[in-house]
């Protein structure tokens, strides 16, 4: 650029740069090329323009230099990075329309702030409540700011308020929603309250980051991450680069709050990260590597149950439809809405289309900052340039900060970023601006264009990466995007007030997940039918097998394979969702409500099994018991194998684990089942074993309760062997052989402990429905306390 060029910044219509707030004077300031850099200049504002020191305002006419990592405040309430403000000047400037601003004379003495159309102030953001909080006219001329019990609740620099009411001043820093307004008033009897909203984005900051584990190997102590600082500006498309394993995925998930890093500091807008991570996760976009969708849902279903996990329940089904069209409007996904995601066998979008579907999920909440991993991974080159450009154009419209790790870009690509960040080995090599300056800082013999990024990540693999961590702190781009930068945002003062987070309730979140579960099952149709085939076939052949002979091997089969139902049907639930729950648990799902969910569809499932195997097997077997009754000692016994069936997948690292996980528990449950071994006829140790098996009470209700159509047990061959040994020692001592005659049983049935229930102060129905109590007692404490175990694995997920 040659020659002199000057850019006026202000509220006027005539300004280059239209800023649409009320602390911004009609001309507020001039920013100048001078021929061989920029400057800046206030030109008589009313609220001042301050280069990088809020406290410190320029004098007015007096020029200042500008330079990399500047930050300009036009007044303290509307601030703008630097090479921002520059970017918009040389491209047209314009009017900035993601700010409004609104009046009210000084008879509106309430005005109320919400996202529901009856406020005075109206705020589209789901992340604000209906009616959020009112601004209070005071008798004096000053202003009050209340809270209306809003979900998040609303912030007065930087100080939580729910449901109170606290006075304001023109200088304090509001955020509704997760939104930045700002409020110009005068004491003066009939002054106006002007309500303006802020474009506030978060300036994130890392200080001397470090990631230490321990090596699997050798024991011994890794760094991932050694001593990392940079900061990240709003409205910046940063790329995250390096060699296979040289921390990129772990340095996003530190600064992202995913992971816990182990020593250093990220802030975001001046605050501790780790501290305040109740407050910024909403405002966090992250998108992982993997297209983690339900392959069963349509692209609508998808983003419809993502945000009403996130969202409260004030938010209305139409408000998050509304949502939709318009994000799915922006990404170019319109006319897909209704298309089933699929799976990778069966295809129905194209891979970049699911980048951007998984790009629409986090967009629904309008983040501040967003991730992501690999955006570009596996996709066509057409494919690629198309959700760059996107995502540049997101980070110019928006304002926002977007961090992207990227593998091998083209030329092309690659000058979309405004930055680039270079590791090795977990060594910041380089931190700066894309194109040339990036190539030219490693490759001096070549031209950048001709060079690319290809040539310096073959300079990364060659060198060593101690000695290039060394080169760039002593660089200039060190000093201008670390140290000075590091400066820049220490000036501005932020206080850390205390945080109620009021997380999602388990009541709200559980309706869309049932739905969302149930949709899921029933579109997986051929699933459900061989569900549901297998119990009438088990039955069948149960009943077809044991037609002669004692029922015990018959219902001891009932009792067990409902435990099978329930243990194989959710076997692979959580390890095959695992990456779909981390996602929606970093957006605050409620771990309780989600195993519930599931919990509650596969006890429904199961139901349906066990009334199936107990009606079809009744059809060949000569069944006294009461239907309901056996088929309710059924289901809670299958209820106890969905929750080891549950615990198993959530401690599962695959799949393929979970599967063959499942074999190694039934199996016991059959050895200690009280059928192939009698529980009398069992030693001490094997009882105790015994005691812990649901398939054994499982097996003794049921024989409880099939006792009641029968005029007593038959006695086993074991017992039957030793009476007939007992009566042929009497007989040969002198004993009548009349005295011994057998009466032929009626009975089929064998006791399950001849021991116990044979005894004549067992024979009545008091004693019968005191075990089967038991029993099922037993077996909803086994549920419970297998539950408990797979919840505790499900709650540490990170």
């Amino acid at each position: 650029m040659s020659g002199e060029y000057e850019y006026k910044v202000g509220r006027a219509s005539d300004c280059h740069l239209i800023l649409n707030n009320p602390f911004v004077s009609r001309n507020h300031a001039l920013v100048r090329w001078t021929g061989s850099g920029w400057a800046l200049q206030d030109t008589g504002s009313a609220n001042g323009t301050f280069l990088n020191d809020p406290e410190d305002p320029l004098p007015q006419g007096v020029e200042r230099t500008l330079r990399e990592g500047d930050i300009v405040y036009f007044s303290r309430q509307y601030k703008l990075p630097v090479a921002r403000l520059i970017k918009r000047l040389t491209e047209g400037g314009g009017k900035d329309d993601l700010l409004e601003m609104n009046a009210f004379d000084s008879s509106e003495s309430v005005i109320r702030i919400g996202r529901a159309p009856e406020n005075e102030v109206v705020l589209s953001q789901l992340s604000v409540s209906r009616f959020h909080a009112e601004i209070h006219v005071r008798p004096d001329g000053m202003r009050e700011l209340k809270d209306l019990g809003s979900k998040g609740g609303t912030f007065v620099n930087d100080s939580q308020v729910i449901a109170e009411t606290v006075p304001i001043t023109k200088n304090d820093r509001i955020e509704v929603g997760g939104v930045a307004i700002c409020i110009q008033f005068s004491k003066k009897a009939g002054a106006k309250t002007v309500v303006g909203r802020q474009r506030e984005g978060i300036y994130l900051q890392a200080s001397s980051l470090g990631f230490r584990v321990k090596d699997r190997q050798t024991g011994q102590p890794r760094d991932l991450l050694r001593d990392l600082s940079l900061s990240i500006y709003p409205g910046e498309f940063v790329g995250l680069m390096g060699p296979s394993g040289c921390g990129k995925t772990t340095f996003m998930t530190s600064i992202n709050g995913c992971e816990p890093f182990t020593s250093g500091t990220v802030c975001y807008n001046g605050m501790d990260l780790s501290s305040n991570l109740a407050r910024f996760a909403p405002q966090i976009g992250y998108v992982p590597q993997d297209d983690i969708m339900h392959p069963e849902l349509t692209v609508r279903e998808v983003l419809f149950y993502t945000a009403r996990l996130k969202l409260s329940s004030d938010v209305s089904d139409e408000d998050i439809h509304s949502k939709i069209n318009s994000v799915c409007g922006d990404l170019g996904l319109g006319g897909v809405l209704e298309t089933l995601v699929g799976t990778p066998e069966q295809k129905t979008l194209s891979g970049g289309q699911k980048k951007r579907v998984n790009l629409a999920m986090e967009l629904l909440t309008d983040p501040k900052i967003l991730f992501l991993d690999e955006p570009t991974s596996g996709l066509s080159s057409a494919d690629t340039v198309n959700v760059m450009q996107l995502l540049r154009k997101m980070a110019d419209d928006r304002g926002i900060a977007i961090v992207i790790t990227i593998h091998q870009p083209s030329t092309t690509v690659y000058r979309l970023m405004d930055k680039v960040i270079y590791l090795k080995s977990g060594l910041l090599c380089y931190f700066g601006s894309v194109f040339p300056q990036s190539i030219e800082y490693f490759v001096k013999d070549r031209d950048p264009a001709e060079a690319g990024p290809d040539a310096v990540m073959e300079k990364l693999d060659v060198q060593d990466e101690k000695s290039m961590a060394d080169r760039f702190r002593k660089s200039s781009e060190y000093q201008d995007l670390v140290v000075k930068r590091a400066g820049v945002l220490d000036m501005e003062k932020h206080t850390e007030g205390s945080l109620d987070v009021r997380s999602i309730s388990l009541l709200s979140q559980l309706p869309g997940l049932l739905k969302r579960y149930l949709t899921c099952k029933w579109r997986d149709r051929g699933s459900l039918a061989i569900m549901f085939a297998q119990a009438p076939l088990i039955g069948a052949l149960v009943g077809w097998i044991f037609r002669e002979g004692p029922l015990n091997s018959a219902l001891f089969l009932l009792v067990f394979v409902s435990l099978w139902f329930g243990t194989n049907n959710s076997a692979k639930e959580l390890v095959g969702e695992r990456s779909i729950f981390r996602r929606e648990k970093r957006s605050g799902l409620c771990p309780l409500g989600y195993l519930f969910s599931k919990f509650s569809v596969q006890a429904a499932l199961t139901l349906i099994q066990c009334c199936l195997l107990v009606a079809v097997s009744d059809l060949f077997l000569d069944f006294t018991f009461s239907f309901l009754s056996a088929v309710g000692i059924c289901w809670l016994t299958s209820l106890a194998g969905i929750s080891a069936g549950l615990c198993v997948s959530a401690w599962s690292r695959t799949e393929v684990t979970a599967i063959v996980a499942v074999p190694l528990i039934l199996i016991p449950f059959i050895l200690f089942g009280g059928l192939l071994k009698p529980y009398n006829e069992m030693g001490d140790l094997s009882r105790v074993v015994a005691f812990f098996n649901p398939a054994r009470w499982g097996y003794e209700a049921i024989v409880q309760v099939e006792r009641k159509g029968h005029s007593d047990y038959t006695p086993s061959p074991k017992r039957l062997v030793g009476e007939l040994r007992d009566a042929l020692k009497a007989v040969d001592a002198g004993a009548p052989a009349s005295k011994f005659e057998f009466e032929e049983e009626d009975s089929s049935l064998l006791a399950f402990n001849e021991d116990e229930d044979l005894k004549k102060g067992n024979a009545g129905p008091g004693y019968r429905r005191g075990r089967l109590f038991l029993a099922c007692a037993l077996l909803l404490a086994m549920t419970a306390l297998t539950k408990f175990g797979c919840y505790y694995r499900v709650r540490s997920e990170r």
